[in-house]
């Protein structure tokens, strides 16, 4: 299993590990090097619409992390910030284009408007928030 784990505080760094051990974290800066940063839309189900983003391409992002021998795995488990640790199948991220987005286009800030406890709130996504095509 990979891991990827988003850590707190500006200027966070995506910390790679794999089958619990640490591989390496690299700040965005260190990400953009290996995947180019582009403009995503992509229809955000929060808020019912299109919504474009500044992301880098996880597929490019996880080869320059481990190599092409992440593709033979079964699942990728994601920690959050707030400890959710959501899984995904590789062969998710083989068959969809999916990103890691680190800036909403547009926008003052990196969140999205989303209906929580019966109020419509603005939720903080940073570091980084996985989107899919």
């Amino acid at each position: 299993m990979l891991g990827a784990a988003s850590a707190r505080g500006d200027g966070a760094a995506l910390a790679f590990r794999r089958h619990g051990e640490a591989v390496v974290a690299h700040d965005l800066s260190e990400l953009e090097k290996v995947a180019s940063a582009q403009t995503v839309r992509v229809f955000e189900p929060y808020e019912s619409r299109e919504v474009a983003f500044r992301a880098l391409r996880l597929d490019r992002v996880l080869d320059a992390v481990y190599g092409a021998g992440w593709r033979h795995e079964e699942e990728i488990l994601f920690t959050c910030r707030d400890g959710y640790q959501p899984t995904v199948p590789v062969a998710r991220v083989l068959a969809h284009a999916s990103w890691l987005a680190f800036a909403r286009e547009g926008a003052p800030a990196f969140s999205i408007r989303k209906r929580e406890s019966g109020r419509l709130q603005d939720i903080p996504l940073g570091p980084f928030y996985l989107i899919w095509d």
